[in-house]
């Protein structure tokens, strides 16, 4: 699964999820969007945003990392499990 994340052409980015789980981002990193948090275990999901990137873990729980100009980044602690996120 891959998703592109862009903020015009100040950060173009991709985030990919392995086979395996693992997430992986590369491109432009100028907002934090590319560093995966390395307590991140496997994920199910993935999204990115225009400079966050989201995954989905395999417990249900949603991570969320990079820009947090407007609250993106601020995952709820009483939302329940997820099977998917999208960004915007």
């Amino acid at each position: 699964m891959l998703d592109t994340g862009n903020a015009g052409y100040y950060n173009p980015f991709v985030i990919a999820l392995e086979v395996s789980g693992r997430v992986r981002c590369f491109g432009s990193n100028w907002a934090g969007a590319c560093d995966v948090p390395a307590s991140l275990g496997p994920a199910v999901h993935v999204a990115a945003g225009m400079a966050h990137s989201l995954a989905v873990d395999r417990r249900g729980r949603v991570w969320a990392w990079g820009w947090n100009i407007a609250g993106e980044c601020q995952v709820p602690d009483d939302l329940p499990p997820a099977r998917a996120v999208a960004a915007g």
